[in-house]
């Protein structure tokens, strides 16, 4: 077989990872050696392998429908699905594909076709973050912004402009997150200023760029965002395929700009200035991602694991926030905000710290839905939509934008599909994890959760080569200082050795674990990773 974004000759030395089964959290390989699976095989995990309220759904379902075509026919699991995605994020009406990628390219090509419906077909131009991935079909290439990925398909692709990123990495000593992000703004507000009418619409990755080594940046950039594209009247596109179903802090990334747009923060858009192009746009171009790619280390041996580790003088376990701290709302709950509090508290003096969003109370009387709907046009799920289990995507989008298709004519109508479109499996299993969600108030569950587990990563925080370290919800990261070439091929094959899945995003180290990993688990990991770290021929 051919395995993805692999160079097979490397595997002719490095066999892969040979996974017979999974438990919770962790993988168990074909001589019952166990990993914990500390990425969520690629994202994609939230309640661990091998749930058995997602296993009980499924088996259900196969006995009763296991897929007709979604073209003239239709069954509950996908009605019942696109009635919960619809009151969760505000936006009427979804369309289904069969993993990320597609459901960039949906809504690329709904965003061009909506103006060509409108009598403006000119408006088919995309807008896309520098660094950013939204995947690696040829649409969703065109607006991805990673060299390695890219390159290769440049003659493929069509043309598409990329706008500076507000990785708060970048930002310059003393600025904080927000300013910068405000700053970054500026170079979008100037390109829709002269290329509105060619614009159809801007596709963003909300709050964190995965494949650029977890770039985070503060909500501020979203909401400015929002403001120029109701101006310009351009199309906003979420691609929340990473960070959505709660890796952030709040069920889609999304929310947590419109809670910052609620409490009416940050200044007025002024009007673009034609001497500030100090950060223009680049058209058709792409830079060096600062972390390489998203599927993280060169293939490498894997060295004979041991159970996770009890390192020595490892970092002991707190007491939780008292209520009415900076991290919570006062009644002990954390604030859905409340990684940047804490990665402002925890980050290296060089990580531009956000302002810490306090935001007691913020969101009570708020109805969640509104949130998304308020900051996107489109939003596009998958990896956790279905907890790991099987392929489904989903594009959301507005009755404004639906109307523009419905018509007699059928070329008027959006004429895409997929053959396993709206797969009755994986529907209920996608409507499993929205249970699970709702009957153990996950959201609320993983705020307490994710202060706990970044005060046990603290001593990783203070390592001497750690640099930017950074947290939001239940994704956290850092930048090694002196990784050498072929960093993240030597710390995965330690870390397997040590008993822990991780894959290294070039320089950067991250963790985003499914949601049932436990504090000692977690305690476990941080002890693998300062392992690691301490090794300085890693």
């Amino acid at each position: 077989m051919w395995h993805p974004c692999t160079q097979m000759k490397q595997l002719e030395a490095t066999p892969p990872l040979a996974i017979a089964r999974g438990e919770g959290p962790w993988l168990i390989d074909t001589e019952g050696r166990r990993y914990l699976d500390a990425i969520s095989s690629w994202w994609v995990n939230l309640f661990g392998h091998c749930n058995p309220r997602i296993n009980a759904a499924i088996t259900d379902q196969l006995g009763k429908i296991e897929h007709v075509m979604l073209a003239g026919a239709t069954h509950e699991p996908v009605v019942e699905l696109s009635e919960r995605l619809a009151k969760l994020t505000g936006l009427g009406h979804a369309f289904y594909g069969s993993d990320g990628a597609s459901a960039t390219e949906i809504a690329l090509k709904m965003s061009a076709h909506y103006w060509r419906n409108a009598g403006q077909p000119e408006k088919n131009g995309f807008i896309s973050l520098k660094n950013g991935y939204h995947g690696e079909t040829v649409g969703a290439l065109s607006v991805t912004d990673i060299p390695l990925f890219k390159t290769t398909y440049e003659p493929l692709l069509r043309h598409t402009v990329q706008v500076p990123t507000p990785d708060a990495r970048l930002a310059e000593a003393g600025e904080t997150a927000e300013a910068y992000a405000l700053r970054c703004a500026v170079a979008l507000e100037v390109h829709l200023a002269e290329h509105a009418s060619t614009t159809a619409a801007f596709i963003v990755e909300p709050l964190v760029q995965g494949a650029a080594g977890m770039a985070m940046y503060h909500p501020a950039y979203l909401t400015r965002a929002r403001e120029l594209c109701d101006r310009y009247r351009v199309h906003l596109i979420a691609d929340e395929i990473a960070v959505g179903f709660g890796r952030t802090g709040t069920m889609f990334a999304c929310e947590q700009a419109a809670l910052f747009q609620q409490a009416g923060t940050h200044a007025e858009i002024a009007p673009p200035s034609r001497s500030r192009r100090s950060a223009p746009a680049e058209s058709g171009g792409s830079v060096s991602c600062r972390g390489g790619s998203k599927f993280g280390c060169e293939q490498g041996s894997h060295p004979p694991p041991n159970p996770l580790p009890s390192r020595e003088g490892g970092c002991a376990q707190t007491e939780p926030a008292p209520a009415g701290s900076p991290a919570n709302h006062g009644d002990g709950t954390p604030s859905p905000l409340e990684g940047w509090t804490e990665t402002a508290r925890i980050s290296s003096a060089d990580y531009g710290a956000p302002s810490p969003l306090r935001g007691e109370g913020w969101g009570e009387g708020d109805d969640p839905p509104n949130r998304v709907s308020r900051i996107a046009d489109f939003i596009c799920l998958s990896k956790g939509i279905t907890g790991g289990y099987l392929p489904l995507s989903a594009v959301l989008t507005t009755d404004d934008i639906y109307a523009a298709f419905y018509d007699d004519a059928t070329a008027r109508g959006f004429l895409h599909s997929h053959s396993y479109t709206g797969n009755p499996l994986a529907c209920r299993a996608a409507l499993a994890v929205l249970d699970i969600f709702e009957h153990d108030n996950v959201i609320a569950a993983n705020r307490v959760k994710a202060l706990d587990f970044t005060r046990i990563l603290g001593e990783v925080a203070a390592h001497t080569r750690v640099r930017h370290f950074r947290h939001l919800g239940m994704i956290w990261a850092f930048d090694v200082a002196d990784a050498a070439p072929g960093f993240s091929t030597r710390f995965h094959q330690a870390a397997l050795a040590l008993g822990a899945f991780i894959r290294p995003v070039g320089h950067t180290v991250y963790v985003m674990p499914p949601y049932v990993t436990s504090a000692d688990e977690m305690r476990a990991l941080a002890d693998a990773m300062l392992l690691c770290l301490d090794n300085t021929e890693i």
